[in-house]
């Protein structure tokens, strides 16, 4: 019994120990306070099914974003992107990395606070885009079929999202 009764005095005397401390009730309004709640109207109800829209702000305005902040920033880094080192695939469902390390030391810094390849298409990933094979034993397998020789080594990335349009 004594054992129990030092444990529990230690539990009081714990410095920032809340065991003894009571509980403080809330502040009561001022009467000016309380007449001006009593004219607002009541928020209106949340529904549980919908998750609240974002918000961004634009030239002071504020806007509803539909779109992530990513996607957009990619998407306007592909399209002005130089055509020698980034763009648009052929038939204009896929993007593609012609040079990345020129594209990750150039033009990922500027739409973005990094200038890593490898955490850009980390994201990609993250929002459902998948690379596509453009490796050199790809094309050396196209090229093959069709009777040619195969291309000298390939460092391109070509991305893919059936949204992403």
């Amino acid at each position: 019994r004594a054992v129990g009764n030092r444990a529990t005095a230690m539990k009081r005397s714990k410095p920032g120990g809340n065991a003894t401390k009571a509980a403080r009730p809330a502040p009561k309004k001022a009467a000016a306070e309380e007449s001006e709640d009593e004219n607002l109207e009541p928020p209106p109800p949340v529904s549980s099914s919908a998750p609240p829209e974002p918000i961004m702000k634009v030239k002071g305005k504020k806007r509803k974003e539909v779109e992530p902040r990513f996607l957009c920033k990619t998407y306007e880094m592909i399209d002005s992107c130089d055509p020698k080192i980034g763009g648009w695939g052929e038939a204009g469902d896929t993007f593609v990395v012609h040079d990345p390390v020129y594209f990750a030391a150039k033009i990922i810094p500027t739409f973005f606070k990094h200038n890593n390849f490898a955490s850009f298409v980390r994201q990609l990933n993250f929002y459902g885009f998948r690379k596509l094979r453009t490796d050199a034993a790809a094309l050396k397998k196209k090229t093959a079929a069709l009777g040619g020789n195969a291309p000298p080594k390939v460092n391109q990335w070509e991305f893919r999202h059936a949204k992403f349009l």
